[in-house]
Formats: structure tokens, sequence, C-alpha cells
């Protein structure tokens, strides 16, 4: 809804709007890569619930910055999206060779 709103703003208010939000994410999203993301496994695994949403709420919003943007998609994302559930149980089964946690 809020997409739908700033798009039918006239151009560079759209602009503008889409791009302060966007700066806003990335704002976010730096430091956690630097501070969250860089952890070790252990410790990363226990401020994953806490935090999963700021690289993702990136993603999802420069995903859908524009209409064009919105029509293309990535090869590998699609790929992968249609053998989730096979891609999930060969990293259990195949990959961790029963050391999983």
């Amino acid at each position: 809804r809020w997409f739908t709103e700033v798009d039918q703003l006239e151009g560079i208010h759209s602009l503008v709007v889409k791009g302060c939000a966007a700066l806003a994410l990335c704002f976010a999203t730096c430091p956690w890569l630097v501070e969250i993301h860089a952890l070790p496994k252990a410790v990363f695994n226990t401020w994953h619930p806490y935090t999963f949403y700021i690289p993702l709420l990136t993603f999802v919003f420069l995903r859908n910055v524009s209409k064009t943007v919105r029509g293309y998609c990535l090869g590998p994302f699609r790929s992968l999206g249609r053998v989730t559930l096979e891609t999930y149980l060969l990293q259990h089964h195949l990959l961790m060779n029963g050391k999983s946690k």
C-alpha cells in the first residue's frame, strides 16, 4: 500500500521518498553486517532471532523500489525457490554428515 501511494507521487517526490527510505535501511544494514553478521556462528545464532529482519527488510524494499526492478527476477533465486525442500534435506543429509547441531 505504501509503495502504491509513493508511486503515485510526482517524479522527483517519489524518488526523494524512496531514496530517504533506502538510505535509512542501508544505514541500519551496515552496522548489522559489521557487528552481527561477523560474529562466530554460535554467538550469531543467539542474535539471529532478534536481528534477522534488518537485512530482510532492506532486501525486500530494494527489490520493490521501482516497477522496473519488480519486473525482474534472479535466476538462481528462482531455481533455488523451486527446490527449497530438496536443498534443505540435501544440506542436512549429505553436507552435514551427521555433525549438525
